[in-house]
């Protein structure tokens, strides 16, 4: 009996598939009832595992980086105009190239980020770029308007933090 190229392949197809143990033994554990996905085999029998694509070196997420402010830090507000502004200076000193630029980067997220702190009780002002101190900690100025009050000492910590502050407790001194 003669049987054509493509009926012959696809016998074998069939009996590649439908006698490897492998899948069948997936089905047992298969609780999500997922089709089972063939996997290659070397010729010693192994499994051949796929390529990985080489990846180089991840770069921080925004909050990573943020979160490198963290630690002791002194807070000061000064209100003027109607507008308040918050002085944040570390008490750690940064060196290093890559650390510094990093938590500069730190710094001028949490100052794009203010709005979101702020909610609807205030709005952010133009803002002084972040710079080193001589003994190589950070300073920051977090520059707010339209807050009808006194900032507590939590609210300050709320606006480098990401955190909603509360609304006003009392009026703004004059």
């Amino acid at each position: 009996m003669k049987i054509s190229q493509r009926t012959y392949l696809l016998l074998c197809w069939a009996l590649l598939f439908n006698m490897s143990p492998a899948i069948h033994a997936q089905d047992a554990n298969n609780i999500l009832g997922l089709p089972a996905v063939p996997q290659a085999r070397a010729a010693d029998g192994s499994f051949i595992k796929s390529p990985v694509a080489p990846t180089g070196p991840l770069e921080p997420s925004e909050g990573e980086i943020k979160s490198m402010l963290s630690g002791s830090m002194v807070l000061a507000s000064v209100y003027q105009n109607g507008q308040i502004t918050v002085r944040v200076t570390t008490s750690k000193a940064f060196t290093g190239d890559k650390t510094r630029r990093q938590i500069l980067q730190a710094a001028r997220l949490v100052q794009r980020d203010v709005a979101g702190p702020c909610g609807k009780l205030c709005k952010p002002a133009a803002m002084p770029a972040p710079k080193f101190l001589p003994n190589n900690t950070l300073t920051f100025d977090i520059v707010i308007q339209g807050y009808s009050g006194l900032l507590s000492t939590t609210d300050m910590v709320n606006l480098v933090s990401g955190n909603s502050i509360s609304p006003a407790t009392g009026p703004a001194p004059v």
